[in-house]
């Protein structure tokens, strides 16, 4: 990969293994694995170049930040429509939401769960305001696919980003729902959502992570990015 102002441009792929010196460009060879490999560096890119500040602002030189820093950084997400303490939460953690190419809302799912475990292993979870342990508990059993039955977690129905679906099925969002523990407990049971298998605690969890899918009003939002803190797993139910 080669970075400049324009971002960035010639991608190649090298077995490093049997290639050390990087001699015989592979990409032709791999496509897959080189489109896979090429869309997640732009993507990490994009992320790094908007979270970045920007050295060469006369106030940053000065040692003065800029009043207008969170706009040019966009560290509250101001121009995405979902206002909720999940966001918060998945946006101070960086925590993917959209498929990339070639993935199944499974693998996306996988990809999550692999993020927070390695987040967990340097205790770097942070949580805003409003979600604790129980709802981020909740979230992961959301992500989790029920080997024994081959079924989907709830993510794979209810997609990512939006938590709903448009096709041949509708499927209603899971934002803003307004189930109380006992209905969504008795929603779990039905022919439905029976091959997930969760038990009553898990139902509780679950529930606690849905009532973080509530929208805020945008200075609320804000606030839960500010105020973000980090989260203590030690109680975890794993």
């Amino acid at each position: 990969i080669k970075a400049g102002s324009g971002g960035l441009t010639r991608f190649e792929l090298y077995d490093v293994h049997n290639d050390p010196n990087q001699t015989q460009n592979v990409a032709f060879r791999f496509p897959r694995e080189f489109e896979l490999l090429k869309n997640r560096a732009i993507r990490l890119h994009t992320q790094l170049m908007q979270e970045a500040v920007d050295w060469s602002d006369p106030e940053h030189i000065a040692g003065v930040a800029s009043t207008s820093t969170e706009e040019k950084t966009r560290i509250h997400r101001l121009t995405s429509p979902r206002r909720s303490i999940f966001d918060a939460f998945a946006y101070i953690n960086r925590i993917p939401m959209e498929l990339e190419a070639n993935e199944t809302h499974h693998d996306l799912s996988g990809r999550i769960l692999g993020r927070l475990a390695n987040q967990e292993g340097r205790i770097l979870i942070k949580v805003p305001p409003g979600m604790d342990l129980s709802a981020y508990e909740g979230f992961k059993i959301a992500l989790k696919k029920n080997e024994d039955s081959n079924s989907g977690g709830c993510f794979a129905c209810h997609h990512l980003p939006s938590l709903g679906q448009s096709g041949a099925v509708s499927i209603p969002s899971l934002r803003n729902s307004s189930y109380s523990q006992k209905q969504l407990w008795k929603l779990l049971q039905d022919d439905t959502h029976g091959g997930i298998q969760v038990d009553q605690n898990e139902s509780d969890l679950l529930h606690a992570f849905l009532k973080s899918l509530a929208d805020v009003s945008d200075s609320e939002f804000r606030k839960l990015i500010l105020k973000a803190t980090l989260l203590d797993i030690s109680g975890a139910t794993e």
